[in-house]
């Protein structure tokens, strides 16, 4: 916006340059007295001095302007891309821990089924020392 701005104001300073060097041309041009047109033109040309004073100066704000612009734009820049590869790095990661929960849940689960099958053994063990103990205390007995 305030190159913008900046713009208009340098194409306006322009236009005057250019009205008071035409004003210029046409006061000598109707040959006034040449008295008139001296001082005419003597303010003339000191007007038109400021002007062009005031529409470097303009210029040259808008130059730096301008680079300050493009400076931040290389800025906005390089961190878009610097949140790109962020994100980038985040789904991986993501990805990663997703694969890694999903084997230590297949993992749990193979756990948990062989402690099921292990106490189902012990289960089958106690029972078989259970009916050999009785066996043995019949044998005993007889």
């Amino acid at each position: 916006m305030r190159i913008l701005a900046l713009n208009k104001e340098n194409d306006v300073k322009d236009a005057i340059v250019r009205n008071l060097r035409t004003e210029i041309e046409t006061i000598r041009q109707h040959g006034a007295k040449v008295h008139d047109v001296e001082v005419s033109s003597a303010k003339l040309l000191k007007k038109l001095g400021r002007m062009e004073k005031k529409k470097n100066d303009y210029s040259q704000r808008l130059r730096e302007s301008t680079g300050e612009l493009r400076d931040l734009e290389a800025v906005k820049a390089d961190l878009e891309s610097q949140i790109d590869a962020k994100s980038k790095d985040h789904s991986r990661e993501k990805i990663i821990l997703q694969y890694e929960v999903q084997d230590l849940r297949e993992q749990n689960e193979d756990l948990n089924t062989g402690y099921k099958e292990l106490l189902e053994q012990k289960a089958g063990f106690q029972i078989e020392i259970t009916s050999r103990d009785e066996k043995a205390k019949e044998m005993d007995g007889q």
